[in-house]
């Protein structure tokens, strides 16, 4: 078994695809977790309510639970990147409309519980998608070490997307949505 970092035709830096894959999954993971700790933290500044940032928690996980076949199914049957990028770009308009409704102090639970619920249909609606695009991206020898890399990516993301959210926070909940 190989170790270290390879610089041949064998390297994952060789397959720009990959590397594009990579560094927006990435990304995007990393904003998802910021955009948690920031909604969080609003909700709760503006109810006071452990209630309502608990729903929260249910906005973002009742997608996953309410489409996870109908996903699976739709990146059988289309093309991956088509959904992929209509998830992102439903993403995107919805931190718009955070950005928005922050900015102008419009901002209330439902239409955050709204948004939330959005950002977290699009994501389950991609992520088969995503997660089926990689074998497409490498070839099948260095497969193991791209899941690796994308598995190292996510987890990344998930120990410090929220550390960093945290710390945008304080500059105001627009500041995150809008990274």
């Amino acid at each position: 078994m190989r170790t270290g970092v390879s610089t041949g035709e064998d390297s994952l830096l060789q397959h720009r695809s990959f590397v594009a894959f990579w560094l927006a999954r990435t990304c995007s993971s990393f904003g998802f977790q910021m955009l948690s700790v920031a909604v969080s933290w609003q909700i709760y500044a503006i109810t006071h309510s452990a209630m309502a940032l608990g729903m929260i928690g249910l906005m973002q996980f009742l997608p996953s639970v309410l489409l996870a076949l109908p996903a699976g199914h739709l990146a059988d049957q289309f093309d991956r990147r088509r959904i992929v990028v209509i998830g992102q770009l439903i993403e995107w308009a919805a931190l718009l409309g955070l950005v928005a409704l922050t900015l102008l102090h419009w901002a209330d639970k439902l239409e955050i519980w709204g948004l939330v619920f959005l950002i977290s249909l699009a994501k389950a609606l991609e992520w088969p998608a995503i997660t089926s695009m990689l074998p497409a991206l490498v070839p099948p020898p260095i497969l193991a070490r791209a899941m690796a890399a994308s598995s190292v990516g996510g987890q990344a993301a998930v120990i410090v997307g929220p550390t960093l959210g945290g710390l945008l926070y304080i500059a105001g909940p627009e500041v995150v949505y809008g990274v």
